[in-house]
Parts: C-alpha cells; structure tokens; sequence
C-alpha cells in the first residue's frame, strides 16, 4: 500500500486520476470514519498508550489507520492490549483506531468499489438501501472499495472505507471487476 508520502510522490510523477487528498481520505480511517459514522461500528482514534475501558466487559476490534493487526486485532482486556502492543511494536504516541466489537453475521461481508457515486457489488448485488446514504457522504470521492456487513440483527452496517488498493477482490472475480469497476472508472476520464 502506498503511503501518503509515495502517494505525493507518485502524484509528482506523473497525473493520477486520484489526487493525493482523495486518496487518503479513503486511505487512511481518519479521512472517512468521520462522514459514515452514523452507517458503522462505534469507533474513537486513540494513541497505543491509552488503555481502552475493559470494566464492563467491552471488546474492541483495533486497527491502525489502514489496516487490522489480523487476529490480534480483537481485543478483551488489559493484558490482550499490551500484548497487541507489544507484538506489533506499536510506539506509545501511535495512533489506533479503536472500534467498537459487534458480532457480524457468519459470510455477509461483501465489497462494493464506488465509482464516482455509484456502488457496484459483484454479480451485480446492489449496496443495501439503508447504506445508500454513504454515496453521499463520501462525495467527492472519485473511487474506492466499501466493505459492508450484516450485524447478527440483520442490520447492514459499513465495515470499512478503503481507497481501493485492497489486497484481494473477496467475491469478486477478474472478468466481472473489469467489465463493472474498470470500465465504469476508465468511462470518468
């Protein structure tokens, strides 16, 4: 993934389609958690030194600004914080995302890429209507991917924001990301 200062430099480079704030503000879960709050988990950003409230018994799921600590990333205690911290070298003035847990539905996960407005799901499966929303308030973004899920009250809910540069295409398969995404995106230029 390319950071905010090799995506300037890119930018330096040579034109993009994406310029450099749009990018992150998809990028990096600071640009976008504001703006689809109200459609995801409740999250706050924290520095690693910061312990999160375990008394009540409260789980978070915690990533950078980019990306989940994969397994480690489920958090319950104290210990398990530390322990996160320690595991990925985490630098106390590091700043978390800190996210609520909310048990989602076994395999509702989906990935939709947005292009300039409009959502496309694979096979042609359509954003759910009460997500519908965050088009909008992810305008002016030209494109990124959206990954949603089904609490397990049936709720849809945004999992994450991401400025497309995903490490696989879950459900998705090459010929039908081509002919939806890439062709809907070379179509804006």
């Amino acid at each position: 993934m390319l950071s905010e200062a090799e995506y300037a430099s890119l930018a330096q480079r040579t034109p993009l389609l994406v310029p450099a704030d749009s990018y992150l503000s998809s990028h990096q879960a600071t640009g976008w958690y504001p703006a689809v709050q109200s459609f995801t988990f409740p999250s706050r950003f924290q520095l690693a030194n910061e312990v999160p409230d375990f008394s009540n018994g409260q789980s978070y799921f915690v990533k950078g600004l980019v990306k989940s600590f994969g397994d480690d990333s489920l958090v319950r205690s104290d210990i398990q914080w530390q322990q996160l911290c320690q595991r990925h070298e985490l630098m106390p003035d590091e700043l978390l995302f800190v996210r609520q847990y909310v048990p989602l539905t076994a395999d509702s996960e989906r990935r939709f890429f947005v292009v300039a407005g409009t959502a496309y799901g694979a096979e042609k499966t359509s954003l759910p209507t009460a997500l519908q929303p965050v088009l909008d308030a992810l305008k002016p973004r030209l494109f990124y991917s959206l990954d949603v899920a089904l609490t397990q009250a049936g709720v849809p809910v945004v999992v994450e924001v991401g400025d497309g540069q995903v490490s696989d295409l879950k459900e998705w398969t090459l010929v039908d990301f081509g002919a939806s995404v890439l062709r809907s995106l070379a179509a804006v230029t």
